[in-house]
This record gives C-alpha cells, structure tokens and sequence, in this order.
C-alpha cells in the first residue's frame, strides 16, 4: 500500500537549504517499537520556491514617543509590516542595538494578526536606551515572527533615524551627590 507524507514546507524554507532532503519514515507497533523503516530522498529543491507562512515584509518606521508630556521619549517605536497566511495570534519580536554592534533590548509584541499585511509596533522602552548611554541611529536586528514555531526571522532589519541618547526618558535612578569631605576608620579591638 501507499502512504502519502506531507512535509511542511515552511520546515525547507527555514533550512534555508537548497538541495536533495533525507526523509527517514518507521512503521511502530502498538508499543511504539520500531518494525520497518525506510528511506526517502527527495528530488532537488529550492528552499525559496516554498511560501512561508508568515513573514516580514518591511515598510519600516522609527518615532520616538513622549507619553508623558515631559520633552523626553518613553519609547522608541519600530513599526513592520507582517504578513501572515492564516490569522491568529503570534509574536513578533527584534532587538535594538547600538552603532558599536552592543544590543540594548529585546522586545516581544505579542499580537492578533489578520490574514494578509499587518502594521505592528516594538515598543523600545526609553529608560533602557538612556540607560545605555549611546546615541544612534541604531539598528533593529532579528526581527521574527512566530506562533508556536519560528516563521520567519531577518537579520539586518532597519537602521533607525538618529537620536540622542539623552532625548529619551531619564531613568529613575536617583543621583547622589557627596558636598562634604568624609572619612572611615576601623576600630582597633585588641
């Protein structure tokens, strides 16, 4: 008899492999011990001839935003275009790094998606980019979306417009300030 194994495709594409693919089958018993197994290769395929299922598709935007009203940004805001074949809930996650290559934060936006082009917002907290110390521009790398499983990622994704570092919000650390001349000592107990 014959059995018919659908593969999912979006497992080729995220290989980003191009070539024949080995695909071990076994038949088990009730008890899950192995009674036959096969071998199959697959004919020469291109990782790129298979849609994912969900994807990046870019249109990307920066804005620093004051939440506050107090002339200092409580976010840096990346806005993507997501495309997805099915709707339903997945995140979308990227990472903020600075000029020198040092990441400054991951954020993870997890959101309802429609079937076709979405526009989603990573929130970059401004506390965190003050904190850091760095001017930009800065660039968001490793943006992904998944649901379960990872469906797409890009690697090098946008390069934001350039912001001073002390634009964004201060953190909320207090500054401590020394105006005396002070001293220690250890007793001598003995």
């Amino acid at each position: 008899s014959n059995v018919r194994l659908l593969i999912d495709g979006g497992l080729i594409l995220g290989s980003g492999e191009t070539g024949q693919f080995r695909i071990v089958a076994t038949i088990f018993d009730e008890n899950l011990r192995p009674l036959e197994s096969t071998e199959i290769q697959t004919a020469a395929l291109q990782f790129a001839d298979f849609e994912p299922k969900a994807g990046v598709t870019g249109n990307y935007s920066d804005e620093g935003r004051d939440l506050n009203n107090n002339n200092h940004f409580d976010e840096l805001v990346v806005g993507l275009d997501a495309s997805v074949v099915t709707g339903g809930d997945y995140s979308v996650e990227g990472t903020l790094y600075d000029s020198a290559g040092l990441p400054i934060q991951t954020v993870i936006s997890n959101v309802a998606l429609t079937t076709g082009t979405n526009r989603v917002s990573l929130n970059f907290d401004g506390r965190t980019i003050y904190d850091h110390a760095t001017d930009g521009p800065y660039s968001v790398r490793y943006v992904a979306v998944s649901n379960v499983d990872i469906l797409d990622v890009v690697q090098n994704a946008f390069q934001t417009a350039a912001y001073n570092w002390q634009d964004f919000e201060p953190s909320a650390m207090a500054t401590v300030e020394f105006t005396s001349v002070f001293s220690d000592q250890a007793p001598d107990i003995d």
